[in-house]
């Protein structure tokens, strides 16, 4: 066995102290811990797992947690109550330097809590995109030392580290680096724990970079939100004319969420700069939404396929832990049916692309759309109802709770690979009529057309035949009629899948749909749907009938949900949902998820209007890199909780 050169970083941290939110029973404490740890950088199936458990943890040793996280390399469980737990990331970094594992995971659990570190070898993570939140360095290097022992508790070393690595540090405070923890157990094992600033932590407080940030403004009354506002704004101006002493926009960032309430009077903005701060500042609207709060349901709309691009999802992957964890788990789920990698097709470079074969497409895109889903759930933005366009149904009815993961990956997978054997057949046409008109143009040519789906009042959507359509859209534009010829992949809702139907019944008869736990309101037959209808009958017609989104939105409006949230790679339903909207002489609003080239920018704009809309994002989701992204060394966040205060007071003073 050799010892690798290469230097030990913590990628993921995990802190679930006893009656936390979402903590739960020991045994949900721990998982919820180690599951954290995990889901912030890309799986290894191989780390190995170090646990130090104590009575009251609800797991009996190191390879009962590495079944229940499916983590197969090496394990060791120590006695929490003799040991410190500080031994468990002494262990895991031992292990990752000796070769014996590239990921590891150190964990403790006590009936008082649950803490978690996942340590890798730092050239991985820093290929893999993993946020690297230290590393790990010689104990044997000078640093400002706190010291834990027996009286401090089990919990003590390993949950302090994991709660200090959390923290984002006020401007005013140098980092924290390097810092040291000794600590001692009952039976009079020692061991010191020294980290080092990670690489991305060496840049300076008032250093650009190029992320965008999200800032978060509440206040009583509209007058004291623009004192806010201004404040804030004499800040960025500063900073954008390079004076001394402004907080990085990271900081300013952090400490504006970090204080954003929730009073009635909210504003958000997105900037990458000081300077374009200033100017998003100065286009603020600081009066209160036209939206009554009683009309402010939120809907996921979940888009159907034509929303895809090149390098879709690659910047969630690396900035969005949550989104990162459920494509992989949409990977895991996709995988039982094809040989290839979802995660890896969403990395590959135009050559090797396959995203131009129906089969992988559209898998793809329904583990993008449960992923961006997840990520916002993760933030606390939970939907009021749900609704799908076409095949964005899959996700959907996932998300609503009918649909198991393995059910949903089940559908997208085996239904598009029956679309293999049609594709290049037929097209696809957008045509600027009402519906009505829409229908008597399909109706006229004899079956060769059908209306594919009504994307608002007065945009729909033809299928079928490719020499048709073509004489359609000329003789429309003739017309001077918008009508725009797509060659599709497939032409779904036509008559060319009709031929599909037996094999489709046949490929889905094993499903096992349950009940919505969210209101799912479908695009195929107009009705809130139960869950145990979904059923291979219920996706043949999804393939085969038209797509009422107009008609679903419409309703939705009536009964109070005026929010719709496109969940897709980029926007494609947002502007229909305005033009419903419009149509029906009500407010609302149209927000998306992600846009091409700009995802995080996207996201974080949206969560900004959701956050003046009423929602409230949580600061701190399962992994810590929650709506404010993780800002540079020096950036603040929150003040230093007790446990940080305790373990670098040395730190803390220095200026």
């Amino acid at each position: 066995m050799t010892m690798s050169l290469d230097p030990v970083a913590v990628v993921g941290r995990g802190y679930r102290p006893s009656g936390a939110a979402g903590s739960g029973t020991e045994p949900d404490a721990l998982l919820a811990a180690a599951g954290d740890a995990l889901a912030q950088a890309a799986r290894d199936p191989a780390a190995g797992v170090f646990a130090a458990l104590a009575p009251g943890a609800g797991v009996s040793d190191a390879v009962q947690l590495a079944r229940a996280v499916e983590a197969a390399g090496p394990c060791r469980t120590v006695d929490a109550e003799r040991v410190p737990s500080l031994l468990t990331v002494r262990l895991a970094w031992q292990a990752v330097r000796l070769g014996e594992c590239a990921a590891a995971l150190a964990v403790v659990g006590h009936g008082d809590g649950a803490a978690a570190l996942l340590l890798k070898r730092l050239s991985v993570a820093v290929a893999a995109g993993d946020p690297v939140l230290a590393v790990v360095a010689d104990p044997a290097e000078p640093a400002p030392t706190a010291s834990v022992g027996p009286e401090d508790g089990p919990l003590a070393g390993l949950a302090r580290l994991a709660d200090v690595l959390g923290t984002r540090w006020p401007d005013g405070a140098r980092a924290p680096w390097p810092l040291a923890l000794d600590a001692s157990g009952a039976d009079g094992t020692t061991t010191r724990l020294v980290l080092a600033a990670p690489p991305a932590a060496k840049a300076t407080a008032n250093t650009e970079d190029a992320e965008p940030h999200l800032l978060l403004f509440s206040a009583p009354s509209r007058a004291e939100l623009a004192a806010l506002v201004a404040e804030h704004r004499a800040l960025a101006a500063a900073g954008a004319h390079g004076q001394p002493g402004v907080p990085a926009l990271a900081g300013l960032a952090a400490a504006a969420h970090a204080n954003a309430g929730e009073h009635p009077y909210r504003a958000a903005a997105v900037a990458r700069t000081h300077a374009e701060l200033v100017e998003k500042l100065d286009e603020l609207t600081l009066d209160p939404p036209d939206l009554p709060a009683d009309e402010r349901g939120l809907v996921f709309v979940f888009a159907g396929q034509g929303h895809q691009w090149l390098g879709m999802g690659r910047e969630l992957l690396r900035t969005e832990p949550a989104f990162r964890a459920a494509v992989e788990r949409c990977d895991a789920a996709v995988g039982r049916h094809v040989p290839w990698s979802v995660r890896e097709e969403l990395l590959r470079d135009e050559a090797r692309s396959r995203l131009g074969e129906i089969d992988v497409l559209q898998p793809v895109l329904f583990t993008v759309q449960v992923a961006l889903a997840r990520m916002w759930q993760a933030w606390g933005v939970e939907p009021d109802a749900v609704v799908g366009h076409s095949m964005g149904e899959i996700a959907a009815a996932h998300v609503s709770g009918a649909l198991s993961l393995a059910d949903a990956a089940t559908i997208a997978c085996r239904r598009s690979a029956l679309l293999r054997r049609i594709t290049g057949q037929g097209a696809l046409a957008v045509v600027e009529l009402d519906p009505a008109s829409a229908a008597e143009l399909a109706d006229s040519t004899g079956g060769r057309v059908s209306v594919a789906g009504v994307n608002s009042p007065a945009l729909c959507v033809l299928a079928g035949d490719a020499g048709s359509l073509e004489e359609i859209t000329r003789r429309l534009e003739d017309e001077d009629v918008y009508a725009k010829l797509i060659r599709s992949t497939v032409a779904s809702h036509s008559h060319y899948v009709d031929g599909l139907r037996d094999d489709l019944f046949a490929a889905l008869d094993g499903l096992r749909p349950g009940p919505a736990t969210v209101p799912m309101y479908s695009t195929v037959t107009l009705e809130r749907l139960a869950g145990p209808e979904l059923t291979a009958g219920y996706w043949m017609r999804n393939l085969r009938e038209p797509v009422r989104f107009a008609d679903v939105v419409a309703a939705l409006r009536r009964r109070g949900h005026g929010v719709f949230l496109e969940i897709s790679g980029h926007p494609v339903l947002s502007s229909p949902v305005r033009q419903c909207l419009e149509h029906a002489g009500v407010t609302g609003r149209a927000l998306f998820s992600s846009r091409r080239h700009a995802e995080r920018a996207s996201v974080l704009a949206s969560l900004g209007a959701l956050y003046t809309l009423g929602r409230a994002p949580r600061p701190d989701g399962p992994a810590p890199a929650a709506p404010v992204p993780a800002p540079a060394a020096g950036a603040a966040r929150h003040a230093p909780t007790p446990y940080q205060a305790a373990l670098l007071p040395a730190v803390l003073g220095r200026r």
